[in-house]
């Protein structure tokens, strides 16, 4: 994140529900080429707070759009509103503990923003300012604000799906892409991107799968619990494949995996003539 001026990108809204943005109209040519390289790297903008002359200067990119919150804060000078408006940057990490199954947060979509502002009218600030340092009234003002938040913002749970255990950042970043191309094929009509795209995540997916269920086995002697938490987790998995081999085709396509099914059965299958002799019955 950071002021990567460039001023003349144009960002508008390709997914409101996550907030991410999408470059038009890129000028100059080396703008083109910088947003062109750090997006093929799976990551997104989703910095939408603009400044006094409707400009975006400072940007946010990430690969993990889902777990970050962009909102804007109050300003300090006028300097900073007309040019970079202050951002606070909310991102949820969630450690690798498979055991936890929620987390408490603040629902700002349902705060009593009525009080808040009833309880900041009545603080002095002058008085509370009064012969402070930056540094202390900056504190000061983070403190009340804090108290606002924690008076009037309610707290939720949220259910937090523990990631898979052989996930990784290129893992993460080829579904992200996924993601980003099925969007964009529902606009344009052309999933070929979108295709190439899920073949690539779904053999790397498949090779870090394989690689851990051989850590997994490798390490029953050293390790039990492990393997057995394993095996729990299967018992509630999705039992489709989602790779299908069969002699040198492989496929991700359900219809093409199902076909490939009847020509396996088909090829085992071998009519036997029957060992019983119908018996006429009393």
């Amino acid at each position: 994140m950071g002021d990567f001026n460039l001023p003349l990108v144009n960002w508008i809204t390709d997914d409101a529900e996550h907030n991410v943005l999408i470059p038009t109209c890129v000028t100059p040519l080396h703008a083109a080429d910088f947003i062109e390289d750090i997006t093929a790297n799976g990551v997104y903008q989703i910095n939408s707070i603009r400044n006094a002359s409707n400009g975006l200067l400072d940007l946010i990119f990430t690969n993990d759009f889902m777990n970050v919150e962009v909102s804007s804060t109050p300003p300090l000078s006028s300097i900073d509103e007309k040019y970079h408006p202050p951002i606070l940057l909310s991102y949820e990490w969630h450690m690798g503990n498979v055991t936890q199954e929620q987390i408490s947060t603040q629902n700002f979509f349902k705060a009593d923003y009525i009080a808040i502002n009833r309880y900041l009218e009545e603080v002095n600030f002058c008085q509370q300012f009064l012969n402070k340092t930056l540094d202390q009234k900056v504190d000061i003002l983070h403190q009340i604000l804090n108290d606002a938040i924690d008076k009037y913002v309610p707290i939720q749970t949220k259910k937090v799906k523990p990631k898979c255990p052989w996930q990784n950042k290129q893992l993460q970043s080829l579904k992200n892409k996924k993601n980003k191309e099925w969007k964009r094929s529902k606009f344009t009509g052309d999933d070929s991107n979108y295709l190439m795209a899920l073949d690539k995540l779904t053999k790397l997916n498949t090779e870090l799968y394989n690689s851990y269920v051989d850590k997994v086995s490798s390490s029953l002697k050293s390790d039990p619990l492990s393997f057995w938490r394993f095996v729990n987790t299967k018992k509630n998995s999705d039992c489709d494949p989602k790779s299908l081999q069969f002699g040198e085709k492989s496929s991700v396509d359900k219809k093409e995996q199902a076909e490939m099914f009847a020509t396996f059965f088909k090829n085992n299958f071998a009519n036997q003539p029957s060992q019983f002799q119908p018996t006429a019955l009393c």
